[in-house]
């Protein structure tokens, strides 16, 4: 086995892999879910904190809309 034809091969592999389809679907997918983590952890934080919310929600039930 030759190291050059070995290190050129599992770059291609990790590369055909990267490029699937499915891959990137299931790769935003995950950046979604963690985005949403962040945030509704920092929700939760600042409200156990009695502090101001970083990301206020303009609706509210207590604002007389029916």
């Amino acid at each position: 086995m030759e190291m050059k034809h070995l290190g050129h091969d599992w770059r291609n592999t990790i590369w055909k892999i990267v490029r699937n389809p499915a891959f990137e679907v299931v790769a935003a997918i995950l950046v979604v879910i963690v985005a949403a983590w962040v945030v509704i952890s920092l929700e939760v934080d600042q409200k156990a904190d009695h502090k101001k919310s970083l990301f206020p929600v303009p609706y509210s039930h207590s604002s007389g809309h029916r």
